[in-house]
């Protein structure tokens, strides 16, 4: 069994230190690198759908038009619940309040 001194514990660990330092600076390099090509690659794929012109403007409108549905849906549902709730009794018929 090897007799390690303080200074060999000392460059040990700084070396140690070093090599994971430099492994995370390369890993961080390298998934900088790859998210660049992925984002470069999504934006060309992106570029197919370039909408111009009467397009662009009807394509807005039908986005517009299904935001606006959608929150009316809900909206709507929001208001339904106390009727729901109201009548989920068997016998909500026969409730003297409702009418």
């Amino acid at each position: 069994m090897r007799n390690f001194s303080p200074e060999d514990w000392k460059t040990s660990i700084r070396r140690f230190l070093l090599g994971l330092d430099a492994w995370v600076d390369f890993s961080i390099f390298r998934s900088a690198s790859g998210a660049r090509e992925t984002y470069e690659r999504f934006s060309t794929f992106m570029d197919r759908f370039h909408v111009s012109g009467w397009r662009r403007w009807l394509n807005e409108l039908a986005s517009e038009g299904a935001t606006l549905g959608a929150v009316g849906m809900v909206a709507m549902l929001a208001l339904a619940v106390p009727a729901f709730r109201e009548t989920s009794d068997d016998d909500w018929l026969k409730k003297s309040e409702l009418g």
